[in-house]
């Protein structure tokens, strides 16, 4: 996702290819989607981590995203409507610019059905104006 002083682009994350804007899931795939096309300096914006598993159910569910904590800063996070049952992880640090959730469902595991699954929620501020992206992976 990149927030900018007029624009907010979302790309979607494949599994299996580990660079970019992309995280592997067990068996499928995470993607990002933004609220609002366009974000001014100090508005804020959501963006839902969303989840796809369409080839077999998988039980583990883990995503981390790294942006510029000069850009932007994450206010809140909403872990409901989630489709995970067990939370093993919830954290982010706008020091660092990183964010990081897992969880799990129990046996047989959560399959989708060519329909995105909420994953999390997290609504950012944009702080200045430019690019900001937002990527999958760790900023370490």
């Amino acid at each position: 996702c990149f927030a900018t002083s007029a624009t907010c682009f979302c790309k979607e994350a494949a599994s299996g290819t580990g660079g970019g804007s992309e995280s592997a899931l067990l068996a499928g795939a995470f993607r990002l989607q933004a609220s609002s096309t366009s974000v001014s300096v100090n508005n804020q914006f959501t963006v839902n981590i969303l989840a796809r598993s369409d080839s077999e159910p998988a039980s583990l569910f883990a995503a981390a995203l790294s942006f510029d904590p000069a850009r932007l800063e994450v206010m809140s996070y909403s872990t409901a409507g989630s489709f995970i049952s067990n939370w093993d992880e919830e954290y982010y640090d706008n020091v660092t610019g990183e964010v990081s959730f897992a969880g799990g469902v129990p046996n047989p595991g959560y399959q989708t059905a060519g329909v995105d699954s909420l994953f999390v929620s997290l609504v950012f501020r944009a702080k200045t104006a430019g690019s900001a992206p937002i990527n999958f992976g760790s900023s370490a």
